[in-house]
């Protein structure tokens, strides 16, 4: 029986070390929250953690992967107006929910399981290493977590148990034809019905929506007459009727068995989430920055699962007389795999627990308000919102461009039998393609960090994350290493903030200043890791020996200042205009 949990000690060891002491006591209100469940302490709490991970990785291996090639087979279809999602998807989605699995993070009451955002991850990786497109659903719980967060009572009450239990599914309905990255530029109309009952009708086309034949959209909406900007954009939650119309499954590189639909409305009721016009400022953007990060956990999981098919492949193929993983470049190229896979997961769990800790700071506010430490609460969560605002949108970045790397190696090692879809790696590396595309684009990302970075906030993710590096001798050279590393990213952010004025060049620039970022962030958790494990110390100490050469190299780049694609630009394309 396969263990998609218990078969990987990196995962392993970041559930091991993760702050659970600085996140479980603010989620579980210091442990007042026996009445509905709640754990006693911090050790309940722990070993309900390790069961939730021992039956996803039960589920993931046993459940889920097996049917993972039919399903990319069968895809998901649109027969008369409905989507139907493949038959094994179907299976997966009531094993989830009989789990209790698809409420994790939301609260007791309604339903679900207040679990940590940071176990949560680990279990969008643990399913996506298993079935990619089955990700794309079970991430959707994220919908049930927007509402109870910023619905009325009312409408959580309506709609949040049953997207808890599974019986209930969810669309992410955002983007449109001409407003994709930039969705202050939605279209799609609301006119309020009722008001007073925060019900009205919705007329527009919406483009790209997750699971399009969903039984609830969360639908981004204009819903202020004479505004063109996201001031006028309100969040609805969207149930489905005749008037929620699919009209079109798009077919997809990959994740074949996520259905992305065209979707319109045509006068279709919808409940206002919310306050009007903070649609997309405050909740939308709450969605996304979640969305992300679950992306970034799928990029790794894919990327983990081609890894541990490729070491098996290059131990088991001959060539030469040999197994072609006694050759010096194969097992260099395995190296980088596992290089840059433990180096996107040291992003997305160094972010995960910063969002923990957010989630516990609020609640703590929210039902504490006069308690003595609110002020040193205030000043944390300030902080700390500012750590997230980088470490987020990098960590999607970083993560899913190593996963494709990684990918990519995967299939190249496979040779001619990696191109062919009996041995599974080509589909990994075609649903591991869009990571880098959906929810924001690798140039939103790092575009929408580097002012922030410039700005000053790099001093902010680098007490983060080393907070709990020590000074081991055995790691002395390493961290020497890192140490100079965030040296150049520091001079990298001063060089850019010197030349504010030239927008153009600082974001010509922003790729090279996230890659510091990222190099910076990942030797930093390795090393906080490497005392802890002695496999983690020599990845680490490897990482840390590349992302040496390349700091001084980024930093060059970003000190010359070099304009040739801004400046040259029009003269090198012209010949391809007509």
């Amino acid at each position: 029986m396969a263990n998609y949990f218990r078969d990987n000690p990196d995962l392993q060891l970041h559930m091991d070390r993760a702050d659970w002491a600085g996140v479980v006591p603010f989620l579980e209100d210091e442990f007042r929250t026996g009445d509905e469940g709640g754990p006693a302490d911090l050790a309940e709490a722990r070993e309900l953690h390790a069961a939730v991970l021992e039956m996803v990785g039960d589920l993931a291996g046993d459940t889920i992967a097996p049917d993972a090639a039919e399903v990319d087979r069968q895809g998901a279809r649109l027969v008369d107006g409905r989507v139907h999602w493949a038959e094994p998807t179907q299976r997966q989605w009531k094993a989830l929910g009989e789990a209790g699995l698809l409420g994790f993070c939301i609260e007791r009451r309604f339903g679900g399981q207040n679990l940590p955002v940071t176990l949560y991850t680990a279990s969008v990786e643990l399913v996506s290493r298993a079935c990619a497109s089955l990700m794309n659903l079970y991430a959707l719980q994220g919908c049930g977590e927007t509402l109870q967060n910023f619905g009325d009572e009312a409408l959580k009450a309506r709609f949040v148990p049953g997207i808890a239990s599974g019986e209930t599914t969810c669309c992410m309905s955002l983007s449109e034809p001409d407003a994709g990255s930039a969705l202050g530029s939605v279209r799609t109309r609301a006119v309020p019905v009722d008001e007073a009952k925060g019900l009205w009708r919705l007329h527009g086309t919406k483009v790209f929506s997750t699971n399009g034949g969903g039984d609830l959209l969360l639908v981004l909406a204009r819903s202020e007459d004479g505004t063109n900007d996201a001031r006028g954009l309100s969040l609805f939650a969207v149930p489905r009727s005749p008037q929620v119309v699919v009209s079109k499954l798009e077919e997809k590189l990959g994740m074949h068995g996520s259905p992305t639909a065209l979707v319109n409305l045509d006068g279709a009721e919808g409940w206002l989430v919310g306050e009007r016009r903070r649609g997309l400022t405050t909740y939308v953007m709450s969605l996304i920055h979640g969305a992300r990060l679950e992306v970034a956990a799928q990029a790794v999981g894919i990327s983990q699962a081609a890894l541990v098919a490729t070491v098996r492949y290059v131990h088991e193929r001959r060539q030469f007389g040999r197994a072609i993983g006694d050759f010096a470049p194969v097992r260099q190229q395995v190296l980088e795999m596992e290089l840059r896979i433990q180096a996107g997961r040291n992003l997305v769990y160094a972010a995960a627990e910063v969002v923990d800790r957010l989630r516990g700071l609020t609640r703590m506010l929210d039902k504490h308000p006069d308690d003595a430490r609110a002020a040193a609460w205030r000043d944390e969560h300030r902080r700390l919102v500012e750590v997230e605002d980088v470490l987020t949108p990098l960590t999607k970045y970083a993560a899913t461009e190593w996963a494709n790397e990684a990918c990519y190696r995967a299939l190249q090692l496979h040779g001619g039998y990696g191109y062919c879809r009996e041995y599974g790696v080509e589909r990994l590396f075609r649903d591991v393609r869009v990571t880098n595309l959906y929810e924001g684009t690798s140039e939103i990302q790092v575009g929408g960090i580097v002012g922030l970075l410039v700005g000053g906030s790099l001093d902010d993710v680098v007490a983060e994350v080393t907070r709990d590096v020590g000074s081991d001798p055995a790691d002395a050279e390493a961290r020497a290493r890192l140490d100079a590393g965030i040296a150049a990213t520091r001079e990298a952010c001063a060089s850019l903030a010197a030349r504010a004025a030239d927008k153009a060049l600082v974001q010509l620039r922003a790729r090279a200043l996230a890659d510091m970022t990222a190099d910076v962030v990942a030797g930093a958790r390795f090393l906080a890791h490497a005392p802890h494990d002695p496999r983690k110390r020599l990845v680490a100490h490897a990482f840390l020996a590349e992302a040496a050469l390349r700091w001084p190299q980024r930093l060059a780049t970003i000190v010359g200042g070099d304009r040739t694609a801004i400046d040259a630009f029009p003269a090198l394309v012209a010949p391809y205009r007509g």
